[in-house]
């Protein structure tokens, strides 16, 4: 019988923060003064639009930003 393999370890950097570390971000406010729904979704909401707006040549004839 062979020895399981196992993954090879992470640099500590790439490691996730301890919880103890993590901030409450509860109570930030992100843009207009509105809470978002958290810092996560904020983050998905960014993850999604950024590449739009990278890919957009901008107005023009045929590119309405409709």
């Amino acid at each position: 019988m062979s020895a399981p393999v196992l993954p090879p370890s992470l640099p500590e950097e790439l490691l996730p923060p301890p919880p103890e570390t993590i901030p409450c971000v509860d109570n930030w406010v992100i843009e207009d003064d509105t809470p978002v729904d958290n810092i996560c979704s904020e983050r998905q909401q960014r993850l999604l639009v950024n590449p739009l707006y990278d890919s957009w040549a901008g107005p023009g004839e045929g590119r309405s930003c409709h």
